[in-house]
């Protein structure tokens, strides 16, 4: 499976990524000036940093720390840089880099789908306002709102289920009722979160 978004590639599983191959968009030679790339690594369902995420661009290479963060040593112009690790689907960025200090901000990468199970990708919302760090679950699975609203929480068992939402104070909840295909992610969902009892049950 390989999903092409813009300069954004996602790739399957596995990512593997053969240095060679990137040699001519990412590193040093030509005369480029030096550039040094940062940023951070989260967990696009629960936005948790993630650690020992391996960065490469080209034969550069830096592992994210416990925070998240990283900082690579490159070559200025158009780079693309790989981010890959066990259990999360890979992720190629095409970027360009000025000379000497460049900052990626945050990168999601998002959980690898085991097999019978499937994604959704929606927005949690109050009286038609976004709403952030709304908890969204269904089962095992769990997902945090991102400031815009959206969420995209991976791994719901493929059939039709709830997603349950609660906002940050507990105060308002909501659910919606969303049909989840194995190896594919529904989008378009949106949960509307309103004041008194909580969700129904989580199927």
């Amino acid at each position: 499976m390989r999903e092409q978004v813009g300069t954004l590639c996602v790739a399957g599983i596995a990512c593997t990524v053969v240095a060679a191959a990137l040699m001519s968009g990412c590193g040093g030679g030509g005369g480029a000036a030096a550039a040094t790339v940062s940023g951070f690594v989260s967990d696009d369902a629960t936005l948790q940093a993630l650690a020992g995420v391996e960065v490469t661009c080209g034969a550069a290479s830096a592992t994210s720390a416990a925070n998240g963060g990283f900082t690579l040593d490159t070559a200025s112009g158009t780079r693309t840089i790989v981010f890959s690790a066990d259990d999360y689907e890979g992720r190629e960025l095409n970027a360009a880099l000025n000379a000497g200090a460049n900052n990626l901000g945050t990168i999601h990468l998002r959980p690898a789908l085991l097999a019978g199970n499937g994604s959704v990708q929606g927005t949690v919302r109050r009286v038609g306002a976004a709403v952030a760090d709304a908890m969204v679950e269904s089962g095992n699975a769990e997902a945090v709102s991102k400031a815009n609203g959206n969420f995209f929480i991976a791994n719901v068992a493929s059939g039709e289920r709830v997603l349950a939402a609660v906002s940050p104070d507990a105060q308002y909840a909501g659910y919606a009722l969303v049909q989840v295909t194995a190896g594919e992610t529904t989008t378009g969902v949106t949960i509307d979160l309103n004041l008194g009892p909580p969700a129904p049950p989580i199927l």
